[in-house]
């Protein structure tokens, strides 16, 4: 039995056939154009999945490195400020040195008083130093308004600094599961930091309370009647865990660390129930003991003794140089800071390498086969046009005659 083709399904195969040539001619034609191997998820979904994965792991890393830049920017900025502070508190301790000279007139003591006030006044500003998106860099989280400021009276004088930020540092991400603090606040870099020590009204405990830039803790420590240095560094250090601090008997005192360092000393007479010689047993006693020092506080209080002679050596030196121990130890957190995010920052860099390489295997182009395939392409096109000119061609009308 013979079969006959009609002539429109003849037709109508001739051209589905250019039509399915011309796309895959379109096709190659554009990945040739474009350089890439896969132009919908239709034409490979494992692969386009695939590509979608690495494009979502090359962007967080690039979301990574961008964080790092600023991150990297502010403590820039922060590490200048630190410097600058560091340098003006040298040079204050100079003049302190300068001053501390018996032969000095009171016209030159007021000169070197009106120089601190002048230091004062630029470590004042260096404390509200913004960063270059306008941010006040010690200001915690409220970056927006001036971490610090100073109240002035009617007879033009201006009173204590006060501290107007938070606690509150900034974090950014800077790798998978890795945030870090880019900043810090004005308390913990200018002071002061304190930590408190007092009595309840029956005089037998013991209260510590640590105010810091983390937060304020309060921890009550019961005491009875006689009780050694020892027993109370060990009650201290029971609790050092949720007081923040660490006790220990240095030769007849009670020294208090706090959880950063920073020391506070008490001093027992020796005697039993000699801590009341130093007011922490006494009824309804409280004492603040600064871990960090008042930076601000402690060069008003140099001008102004400088000025009237009245001036204690070791004290003076000693808030100098704990100011500038306290810049030492914040530079060093900010470069330890730095070669963090560095490292990490790095890895970013390095794994979008890899990522990109591994999406370019999957998604690139072969040239050379694409092009050997466009050809191809062509002919067949090529082909499928020829033969359904000659299909128009054909009609019973061209046999008669």
């Amino acid at each position: 039995m013979s079969m006959r083709v009609a002539t429109v399904t003849a037709h109508n195969h001739g051209i589905n056939s250019i039509l399915d040539k011309q796309a895959a001619l379109t096709k190659t034609e554009l990945q040739l154009a474009t350089g890439r191997r896969i132009l919908r998820p239709s034409d490979d979904p494992a692969a386009s999945a695939m590509i979608l994965n690495l494009k979502q792991s090359i962007g967080k890393s690039e979301q990574y490195i961008r964080n790092a830049d600023s991150a990297l920017t502010s403590l820039s900025f922060a590490e200048s400020a630190t410097e600058g502070v560091m340098n003006s508190l040298q040079r204050a301790r100079e003049l302190t040195v300068q001053a501390l000279n018996g032969t000095n007139s009171a016209e030159n003591r007021k000169s070197l008083s009106l120089e601190i006030r002048q230091i004062r006044d630029s470590v004042f500003n260096i404390a509200n130093s913004r960063d270059t998106n306008g941010e006040y860099i010690f200001a915690g989280s409220k970056t927006d308004s001036p971490p610090f400021t100073v109240p002035t009276g009617t007879d033009g004088k201006t009173g204590d600094v006060s501290y107007n930020g938070n606690s509150r540092n900034k974090h950014i991400e800077i790798g998978v599961g890795q945030r870090m603090s880019v900043r810090d606040t004005g308390r913990e870099v200018f002071g002061p930091e304190s930590f408190m020590v007092g009595t309840t009204a029956s005089g037998k405990d013991i209260t510590i309370k640590t105010t810091a830039a983390s937060g304020s803790t309060e921890q009550t420590i019961t005491m009875s009647a006689g009780m050694t240095i020892d027993n109370v560094v060990d009650a201290i250090n029971a609790t050092s865990g949720d007081s923040k601090v660490q006790a220990s008997n240095d030769n007849g005192k009670l020294r208090i660390t706090t959880t950063d360092g920073a020391e506070a000393v008490l001093t027992d007479s020796g005697t039993a129930g000699g801590l009341q010689s130093i007011g922490i047993m006494g009824e309804g006693t409280t004492k603040t003991y600064t871990t960090k020092p008042d930076i601000f506080k402690a060069l008003d209080s140099l001008a102004d003794q400088m000025e009237s002679g009245t001036m204690t050596s070791d004290t003076l030196l000693s808030d100098l140089d704990a100011g500038m121990d306290l810049m030492v130890r914040t530079e060093a957190k900010i470069g330890s800071r730095i070669n963090m995010i560095d490292r990490h920052k790095e890895v970013s860099e390095s794994f979008i390498v890899k990522m990109k390489e591994t999406k370019s295997e999957v998604n690139d182009l072969d040239y050379a086969e694409a092009i050997a395939r466009f050809n191809i392409d062509k002919v067949a096109m090529q082909a499928a046009q020829q033969a359904y000119i000659k299909l128009q061609g054909m009609s019973l009308f061209n046999y008669m005659n």
